[in-house]
């Protein structure tokens, strides 16, 4: 095979499948894979590009949240996290912010976020919401994500930038 591929690790959705035909009907192809993958079972994936850790209610497990191992958060690619509220990326990639937080010094994790208008995903123009609407969306964001202490708007379009944030 000759595509780009995804990996969508289960972590406890019940919607696996659903997400994989979204991801095919965009002409990528996209594999489930368990939870349990180790990092050199995904490095042998065939032009592996990207990795969904998609979870869910079904991600507790004996009063336990169901855990990507740190070779398969550190294998270098782009991670999308669903319904892994728990996991920050920005946390995996060891990304922190100085801030100040109730009268204390913080080194807590950022947010990104980027609205862009596409018709293809082959290129994008960046949406330009209300900044009342990004006020709100970062006041809840920082008050409401524990180890969140900043919040950035990506301003890039594509070309230059891709549409997933690498």
């Amino acid at each position: 095979m000759n595509q780009d591929t995804i990996a969508i690790i289960d972590m406890g959705s019940t919607e696996n499948s659903t997400l994989a035909r979204m991801i095919w009907g965009m002409g990528v192809y996209s594999e489930i894979q368990p939870h349990d993958i180790t990092g050199e079972q995904l490095k042998a994936l065939t032009k592996l590009r990207g990795i969904i850790l998609n979870g869910g209610e079904n991600r507790i497990v004996n009063g336990q949240a169901v855990m990507p191992s740190a070779a398969v958060m550190n294998i270098g690619l782009p991670i999308l996290a669903i319904g892994c509220d728990d996991l920050p990326a920005a946390h995996q990639a060891g990304i922190r912010e100085e801030a100040v937080r109730d009268h204390a010094r913080s080194f807590e994790f950022p947010v990104i976020i980027r609205a862009v208008h596409t018709v293809d995903a082959m290129t994008a123009t960046i949406a330009h919401p209300e900044w009342a609407v990004l006020d709100k969306i970062t006041r809840r964001i920082v008050h409401e994500v524990k180890g969140v202490n900043r919040v950035c708007y990506d301003l890039t379009p594509k070309p230059t930038g891709t549409i997933e944030w690498e």
